[in-house]
């Protein structure tokens, strides 16, 4: 996932830089790119991860029973809420960006600093992984959860102009934007053993549709932002001149915004009931359970 962000982003630089194209013709590549690559990699995970035989009829499930899912598994829930949150964050700061870039920072070109911000983040990917193994999942989402929400904070404190600044800045936020999308499915498998186990039935499938929808409603949250902007007098027309109070808005939508989506991220995940001692427990009965099989 992050390093498709990688390459999908790059894509405006390598075409300003090299195809002398402007950031428009950039962004069309962007949908090129995403078009062709999407059939492949869907053909590539379909074929290298064949479903198991089913030992029992399948029951389906529809909106009713996913309904259900989240009324009975209290620790689903708990895993959605920052999933919808942390999307917002990506999709409210990942928005703004290259306008706040622009228009704020006075930076040449932002989306090379977009580029280095999601490179940060799969360089970092490791540390969460390493920090969730050491510590537990939601402990180190927790704390990936104040790095991103303060960092991005912490960006319009930088000098207006300065790309060396700009650019730590931008890879220090990036460190952490990875961790979300790495530790919640983490997580959710988690999640999804303990509820095969307390109901005899695998509803991974279901459980991880639910974390793909709310964090793509929260990614809607970018889009829905340029509206809030709008209220406030904010013009995106290339070459409109926008109101300090305008600009104002921009800040505050691109970097506290997230602050707080960040902040309630983190708090939604205290007293979380899959610490490292349940996963623990959990894994001993998923043996125990596994090895019962393969003796009958």
């Amino acid at each position: 996932s992050s390093l498709g962000q990688v390459i999908v982003m790059a894509m405006p630089a390598i075409v300003q830089q090299f195809f002398g194209g402007t950031f428009a013709d950039g962004v069309h590549v962007m949908g090129w790119t995403i078009i062709i690559a999407l059939p492949v990699c869907v053909a590539i995970a379909v074929l290298s991860v064949p479903e198991p035989v089913p030992t029992q009829k399948e029951e389906k499930r529809g909106f009713k029973a996913a309904m259900a899912a989240l009324q009975d598994n209290q620790p689903l829930r708990r895993i959605l809420v920052p999933d919808f949150l942390l999307g917002a964050t990506q999709g409210v700061a990942g928005t703004l960006f290259i306008l706040y870039g622009a228009q704020v920072a006075n930076l040449e070109n932002p989306a090379a600093f977009l580029l280095l911000y999601f490179a940060a983040g799969l360089v970092g990917a490791p540390l969460w992984t390493w920090l969730g193994r050491k510590y537990g999942k939601h402990k180190a989402l927790q704390w990936a959860c104040l790095w991103w929400g303060l960092a991005l904070a912490a960006i319009p404190l930088a000098p207006t102009g300065n790309a060396m600044i700009a650019a730590l800045a931008m890879a220090i936020a990036g460190i952490p934007a990875v961790a979300g999308t790495m530790l919640l499915r983490a997580m959710m498998a988690d999640v999804s053993d303990e509820d095969e186990l307390k109901t005899g039935q695998m509803r991974s499938g279901l459980f991880f549709g639910l974390l793909l929808t709310t964090g793509k409603i929260g990614l809607a949250m970018g889009p829905a932002s340029l509206i809030v902007l709008a209220a406030f007098g904010y013009k995106g027309d290339v070459g409109a001149q926008n109101t300090p109070l305008a600009l104002m808005a921009l800040t505050a939508m691109f970097a506290f915004v997230p602050m707080v989506l960040n902040g309630l991220a983190a708090w939604s995940l205290h007293a979380y009931p899959l610490d490292q001692a349940r996963q623990r427990a959990l894994r001993e009965a998923i043996e125990a359970r596994e090895a019962a099989r393969a003796r009958s």
